[in-house]
Formats: C-alpha cells, structure tokens, sequence
C-alpha cells in the first residue's frame, strides 16, 4: 500500500511538473507544493482575489530562480510571485507576502502589494513558509558575499583597517558607554522613518494586527 502512495505521488510530481514546464520552459523543478489556496489583497481591508487552487514553488534556470506559482481554477490568469532576497514574510493564519518584484496576475502587475494566502491545510502552509523563508535568506546572504567582495575588489584593506583602529583607539580613551541626547535620538529616528526596510517591517507587523483583528471579530 505504502508503495503505491509513493508511486502516485511520483506519477502526480511528474505531471505537475509537465503542466508547469509547457507554461514556463525555464522551470527545472518543483521544490514545494500546496493542493489549495486562496489569495486575499490588502489595500485599505483585506479583499479576496479571483485565484485559488494549488500552489507550487518552482525552481527556474533563469532569474527569478525560484517562483510561486498559483494554477487558478477560477480563470486562465495563474498567479506568479518571484522568490528573492526582496520577498518579505509573515505568518498566522495566512502566509502575508509583500515584494518590489512585481506580482503578475494574467495582464496585472502589482509591486510592493500585500498578499495573503490562505491554505486548506495548516501543514501545507507552515512547510510552504519554511521553504520561502530558506530561499529568501539563502538568495540574502549570497547578496551580502557579492557586495562583500565588490567591496573588497574596489576598496584597498588599508581604508578598513584605519577605521577599525580610529574606532579602537576612540573607545580606548573614552572608557565610557557612548549616550545619545535628545538631538541625536531625534535624528537617529528620522533617518529609520527614511529606510525603506524599517518601514516594510512596520508593515508588515501592522498587517498581521490586523488579520488577528479580523479573525476575533
């Protein structure tokens, strides 16, 4: 009987993955899979979009090289998200997404749009959330080794190494926790208001608020 399952499962992974490639010929695998899904939008409340069915993150040869792929059964307009260090994530009761990379949905494409999804199984969702959040720091940390080494490839040693020991020696002498006054907390705060990340993270944190809001009402 166990057999059997992992055959189906196999013959079913392989179509899927037909389906996917006479869509996109650029997708080389399937890397994780949801049976159903429901997409909600966020502009002033939470709206429900014409687009359900399965879910599948898809590995491709070209950038973005992971995508979400939603197969809409309600219409011919399937559902695409690219997966990179820019894909910002949160989770409750829906998997909440926001990205500068655009969204397509048929003919519309939408940037920096909240997303939720809502899955038919808990199970489904919290695999589905561990695989993105590993691609999202994995395609972060490659960021972080190519700046470093254009860093390394345009800048002598030397101009770090006097800045270490300027910083060094200025501890040494001060032998004092540094304080901030009131001024320079009040400029500290206004540059934050002025990062994009920080704001993205409020966000991000106001929108899964008000999804709990929602859920106790």
């Amino acid at each position: 009987m166990e057999l059997n399952k992992i055959k189906n499962q196999s013959s079913a992974f392989s179509a899927n993955l037909t389906v996917l490639q006479r869509i996109d010929q650029s997708i080389k695998s399937i890397v994780g899979h949801a049976t159903h899904v429901s997409v909600y939008v966020f502009t002033t409340e939470w709206e429900r979009k014409d687009v359900e069915g399965a879910l599948f993150i898809v590995e491709r040869s070209n950038y973005p090289h992971h995508q979400i792929i939603i197969m809409n059964r309600q219409n011919m307009n399937n559902m695409t998200q690219a997966v990179s260090d820019k894909l910002k994530l949160d989770v409750n009761q829906y998997l909440m997404f926001q990205s500068e990379e655009p969204c397509e949905y048929g003919s519309q494409i939408t940037v920096s749009t909240a997303h939720g999804i809502w899955f038919h199984s808990d199970e489904e969702r919290d695999n589905i959330s561990s695989i993105l959040t590993k691609i999202v720091q994995e395609c972060r940390e490659k960021l972080k080794i190519e700046k470093s080494d254009s860093f390394e490839a345009n800048y002598s040693p030397g101009i770090a190494s006097n800045i270490i020991e300027a910083i060094s020696s200025t501890e040494v002498k001060n032998k004092k926790p540094i304080v901030l006054s009131k001024g320079q907390l009040k400029e500290t705060l206004e540059e934050l208001i002025q990062d994009d990340l920080f704001i993205d993270m409020l966000h991000m944190k106001y929108l899964a608020r008000a999804v709990r809001k929602e859920s106790t009402l």
